[in-house]
């Protein structure tokens, strides 16, 4: 895929267009809202100077997030209302933790909290840790305990992902991949020493997987690699669909998972006559060690720490003598600060809830969702008998709404508190119901993952955290599609506030004789 969205100027020599995915983090966009930070607002006397710094720095982010004007938002208007949807939420959810410690969760985000609301909230964390009151609220989030390295037990979808391995080593339906055009030339010994700093940073690149009579495990190694590719330059008469496949059929081998290198890099030369670049750049992942936010924390990261390694001392003295350009160079050549986390701790973290008390409330929650069992399958109008084994082929089909059309569903969610996506999904359930005669109507969607108390804190980690959650909805033939979209919403709204509960640990209570023709619970994703 190559993308067509502009985005802001990468360093020397990186992509000019990286593979993109609605609401993921992008720095570059919220450092516009200037610097601001606990210790800074603690130090002003009084909420009503805190308050006067901190609403234009939240109105920044928000609209960095949103992808809109700063000076279209209207503090006293619910986020929502500009399209604000659950992975946009995650990075003002983000922002707010990192930056100020304080913490929002997702669903209040959505539910239809304002500028305003924001404000309140953050101002009176803040004043309660000024004054020592506690603050209350969930229980702590993960922490940094035990080895770095070693032998780990596998996350509850991250055991999913290895079983549909064992069936299908070969399978490629696990990859992710996006590809980008470069705007100068690389040097492919600093690209290789950043990726080496990439894989050295993040340890879910540096994981295999195996299995023995215990069960599967991950081995997170003291070294990795990444397996680095440099593709035969572009031929005179090679068009750009051509360049394409090249990218994929590189992109879109194998991996393996038992050996690794799990992360794949390639480089393809364009020295044609009229090219846009000097080339493009492909990156390959497997899903078990990443999800499409880590594709962005990838990039992100990779762009720094490239900068780094390709900068010429010389031309930073000159840029020192001559004070030009220093600091926009000395930032992006700056080390990246640690990581305070790795995936290890989420997934100890995250087995230690399951087993207490938030795993009770999770899972009272879905049993009560779901009536207890499975939601029933939908009658889809296949044309050819379904296969007794799960396989992968199929076919994409792009279709574009009208902009006038986008902006008239806009106005629907807008007067009913509804983001576009529960607007859209509503419209999917109303058409699966009357494609396939069902009165309840089931379909998976994705979760960021990155949720609750130590959701903002790993937003930097590369990791599987990307969750699906099932979203069902009774479709009557006499309602309204006003009362359903009331319905869908609550349904959303509840999922994102049970959002923690992955679904291989919901498929194996609800469904424990597996159907190897079926993915569990729903056969239908919708994404948005």
């Amino acid at each position: 895929m190559i993308s067509e969205r502009p985005e802001p100027a990468p360093p020397p020599g990186l992509p000019a267009e990286v593979p993109e995915t609605p609401g993921s983090p992008d720095p570059q966009a919220t450092q516009e809202a200037g610097e601001l930070d606990r210790e800074r607002l603690a130090r002003e006397p009084g909420e009503l100077r805190r308050g006067a710094l901190l609403r234009p720095w939240l109105r920044q982010v928000a609209a960095a997030a949103l992808g809109v004007g700063a000076d279209r938002l209207d503090a006293g208007q619910p986020l929502s209302a500009y399209g604000l949807d659950s992975l946009a939420a995650v990075e003002v959810q983000s922002r707010l933790y990192t930056a100020l410690g304080v913490e929002v969760a997702i669903v209040d985000l959505l539910a239809g909290a304002s500028l305003d609301d924001l404000t309140a909230v953050a101002l009176a964390a803040i004043g309660a840790s000024i004054e020592g009151t506690p603050e209350g609220g969930p229980e702590g989030g993960p922490e940094a305990e035990g080895p770095a390295t070693g032998r780990f037990p596998l996350a509850p979808n991250q055991q999913a992902l290895w079983f549909i391995h064992r069936l299908a080593p070969r399978g490629l339906a696990y990859h992710l991949a996006g590809a980008a055009r470069v705007e100068s030339p690389i040097d492919r010994a600093a690209l290789g020493r950043a990726l080496a700093a990439l894989v050295a940073r993040h340890p879910a690149l540096r994981t295999s997987f195996a299995e023995d009579g215990e069960g599967p495990w991950q081995e997170v190694g003291e070294r990795g690699a990444c397996e680095l590719l440099e593709l035969a330059a572009a031929a005179p008469g090679e068009d750009e669909a051509a360049l394409v496949a090249r990218l994929r059929a590189a992109a879109w081998r194998p991996f393996d998972l038992e050996r690794g290198p799990l992360l794949r890099v390639g480089l393809l030369p364009d020295a044609r006559p009229g090219a846009a670049s000097p080339g493009l750049l492909f990156l390959a992942v497997h899903h078990i060690v990443a999800d499409f936010w880590s594709l962005q924390v990838m990039v992100r990261d990779l762009g720094a720490l490239y900068a780094r390694e390709s900068r010429d001392p010389k031309e930073d003295r000159e840029a020192w003598d001559s004070r030009q350009s220093w600091p926009d160079r000395e930032a992006a050549a700056a080390p990246l600060p640690p990581l305070s986390l790795r995936y290890t701790d989420f997934e100890r973290w995250q087995r230690q809830r399951l087993a207490g008390g938030e795993g009770d409330r999770l899972w009272d929650h879905w049993r009560q969702a779901l009536g207890g069992a499975p939601p029933p399958r939908l009658a889809l109008p296949v044309d050819r008998p379904w296969p007794k084994v799960q396989t992968w082929p199929g076919a994409a089909h792009e279709l574009v709404l009208p902009e006038a059309l986008t902006v008239g569903l806009e106005g629907v969610g807008r007067a009913r508190g509804a983001t576009l996506f529960m607007v859209l999904l509503a419209g999917f359930q109303a058409l699966l119901a009357r494609t396939t005669g069902a009165a309840t109507v089931a379909v998976g969607s994705p979760t960021h993952g990155r949720s609750g108390r130590g959701g903002a804190a790993l937003a930097d980690l590369v990791g599987y955290f990307v969750n699906l959650v099932p979203l069902v909805a009774a479709v009557d033939g006499d309602a309204t599609f006003t009362g359903l979209l009331a319905a869908v919403r609550a349904t959303a709204l509840a999922a994102y506030e049970h959002q923690e509960m992955p679904l291989a640990v919901l498929a194996e209570r609800l469904l424990p004789e597996r159907d190897p023709a079926r993915s569990p619970l729903f056969d239908v994703v919708f994404a948005f």
